[in-house]
């Protein structure tokens, strides 16, 4: 039986942030803050009436109000956002590519 020569994840370093991943970092919490604001005031008024925004908006799609849409914007935008910054913060490996999620979602 062999065993395999794969070093603990402990040893392996950390990889390096740059001024382009600090800004990245940066960006996402700014993207959160806003995303929880707006998920909030979504979920308080699901008739859009603290953003002033129309239910016809919504015409053709799966939500009769604005209260799901508003849990998806805080929950996955807003919470997913400061997750992943936190991720970069720590320079885990997935942080770049779960940004990169998180900016093709948006």
């Amino acid at each position: 039986m062999t065993t395999s020569a794969a070093a603990p994840v402990s040893a392996v370093p950390a990889p390096a942030m740059g001024r382009a991943g600090r800004i990245a970092c940066g960006l996402l919490v700014w993207l959160g803050l806003g995303a929880i604001a707006g998920g909030a005031a979504l979920v308080a008024a699901p008739d859009g009436s603290i953003m002033h925004v129309p239910l016809s908006w919504l015409a053709g799609s799966p939500f009769p109000d604005f209260f799901a849409p508003g849990l998806i914007l805080g929950g996955l935008f807003g919470v997913g956002s400061f997750a992943v910054a936190v991720m970069g913060l720590r320079r885990w490996r997935i942080a770049p590519f779960l940004a990169f999620a998180i900016g093709c979602g948006r």
